[in-house]
């Protein structure tokens, strides 16, 4: 067969090899179908015989792969597949059939090796969601700075950070404070405000919107003096907590309100050299928050502790106002070493820019 046919001439090989299918000549059928997906390897009948033919030969490992790809590129089709329907359900039914068993199989050889499968939460766990394709990897995706050679870790174990006890420890007199600020009237700014020195070629909803509503206490790196006196106890709370302290850039702490019916799109970050906190203070039911491919609730005075540079997006699905405090903490992976050279490479960053 030539490195190039004409449809007529694969339409004659395809035939060929299916009379010889259906004659039991799998061996040579087989033979020639490989021929036709070297000079064709997207046909979708050919990849369709190809996988029929592992079956008989007892490869469905092997034959899943090959339906699995002629669905695909039957569903990428522009045109009208309805005279090839019911053999794309076919090959989905197959490949789903074959997941479900594969599974199946490895967490009993699992189990019975003494393996506990049973938590996603653990990376192990995770692996396995992976594996068979229940959840998706989810990569650091910072938009402005990239560290290299750290863990992609989506939530942290708060009991891993010696200083998060003592911060929850006072929660409930840090939304005491948050209580009356409110009792006065006070008002919350839009979360995200535009700028004229910022690109917009997505203007997302809550673009100078309150329903995501920022109160900073600080704010790239400086101190709204104002705010922080109206919460000392919050601001005290702070005082062992390793905050990214980027000159120009980091911390920011402040408390950020979501209005009910509120949903902040996927997003991620601008740097991978810190973690974000939530400490959540008014949590109504019916509000979560996602981090790569796992979902967490928020429970009042419980920390979390998050990767924000990788894809994250919450939803306030309730009837009230969800109000957390925010702020941001070195990675615990980094050196002080690399965390010199850090803030010296933002402020010359800052020097630069200042110059222009």
């Amino acid at each position: 067969m030539s490195a190039s046919m004409t449809g007529d001439q694969l339409a004659v090989a395809f035939q060929q090899a299916s009379d010889l299918a259906k004659a039991g000549r799998h061996f040579e059928a087989e033979a020639l179908v490989d021929r036709i997906l070297a000079v064709a390897p997207s046909s979708f009948l050919a990849l369709m015989l190809k996988a029929d033919l592992l079956v008989e030969a007892g490869k469905r490992r092997t034959a899943t792969s090959f339906y699995s790809a002629a669905a695909r590129i039957a569903r990428s089709y522009s045109g009208d597949i309805t005279h090839i329907e019911s053999e794309v359900q076919r090959a989905e039914q197959f490949c789903a059939q074959s997941s479900k068993l594969y599974e199946e199989f490895l967490r009993d050889h699992l189990k019975s090796e003494g393996f506990a499968v049973s938590d996603p939460a653990s990376r192990f766990g995770m692996s396995l969601d992976i594996l068979f394709g229940r959840q998706q990897r989810y990569a650091q995706e910072p938009t402005l700075f990239y560290y290299p050679d750290i863990p992609t870790i989506q939530f942290y174990k708060r009991q891993d950070f010696p200083w998060v006890a003592g911060v929850e420890s006072v929660w409930e007199e840090i939304r005491s404070e948050l209580e009356g600020y409110f009792e006065h009237g006070q008002e919350f700014s839009p979360y995200l405000t535009s700028s004229s020195e910022a690109v917009q070629l997505h203007r997302t909803p809550l673009l100078d919107n309150p329903d995501w509503g920022a109160l900073y206490l600080q704010q790239d790196s400086r101190l709204l003096v104002e705010h922080a006196r109206a919460f000392p106890k919050t601001m005290e709370a702070f005082r062992h907590v390793p905050l990214c302290d980027i000159p120009g850039r980091t911390p920011s702490i402040l408390f950020s309100l979501l209005r009910p019916g509120t949903h902040i799109p996927a997003h991620t970050g601008l740097l991978n050299v810190r973690l974000i906190c939530h400490l959540p203070l008014i949590v109504p039911a019916g509000c979560q928050f996602r981090v790569g491919n796992q979902i967490r609730d928020w429970k009042e005075g419980e920390m979390l502790v998050f990767n924000d540079s990788i894809e994250h997006e919450a939803w306030n699905n309730s009837d009230h106002q969800r109000v957390i405090l925010l702020f941001e903490v070195w990675r615990p992976e980094l050196a002080e070493e690399e965390r010199v050279f850090i803030r010296s490479l933002f402020q010359a960053i800052e020097a630069f820019d200042a110059h222009q």
